[in-house]
C-alpha cells in the first residue's frame, strides 16, 4: 500500500466557485477523484451540469514544493475545448461549442490527465 502524502488542489466550478487546500492521498489520481467526489456531496445540484462532470470546470491537484507542478487535472468539455484555443485569435463560446474568428470548433470530450 502506498504512503499516503499531502497534496494541494484547487477546483473551480462551472457555477463560478473555487475550492482549495490540502488533501492527504495516496496518489495525484486519487486525490483528483476524493475533492471531485467530496465536491458532488456537496452540490449535488452539479450533478446534471451539461459542459462536465458534476458541474466542475476544471481541478487539478499540484505538489505542495516550491515549483508547484501540476500532477494531475480534470477538464471539463468546455475547458478542454477552451485549452485547445489559440489565444491570439478572436473566440467567443456557444452553447454547443466554440467559434474561433467565426469557425465553429465542437466541443472537445472532458478528461483527467495524471503527469
Amino acid at each position: 500500500m502506498a504512503k499516503e502524502q499531502t497534496y494541494q488542489y484547487k477546483l473551480v466550478s462551472n457555477y463560478d466557485v473555487t475550492s482549495e487546500g490540502f488533501i492527504r492521498a495516496d496518489n495525484s489520481k486519487s486525490a483528483l477523484e476524493t475533492i471531485m467526489e467530496r465536491w458532488l456531496r456537496e452540490n449535488p445540484q452539479g450533478r446534471a451540469h451539461p459542459t462536465g462532470v458534476y458541474g466542475i470546470y476544471s481541478a487539478e491537484i499540484r505538489a505542495p514544493t516550491e515549483e508547484n507542478p501540476v500532477l494531475a487535472r480534470y477538464l471539463s468539455a468546455t475547458a478542454a475545448t477552451w485549452a485547445e484555443a489559440p489565444f491570439y485569435k478572436l473566440v467567443h463560446m456557444e452553447e454547443d461549442g466554440l467559434v474561433v474568428e467565426g469557425v465553429k470548433t465542437p466541443l472537445k470530450k472532458e478528461r483527467i490527465e495524471t503527469f
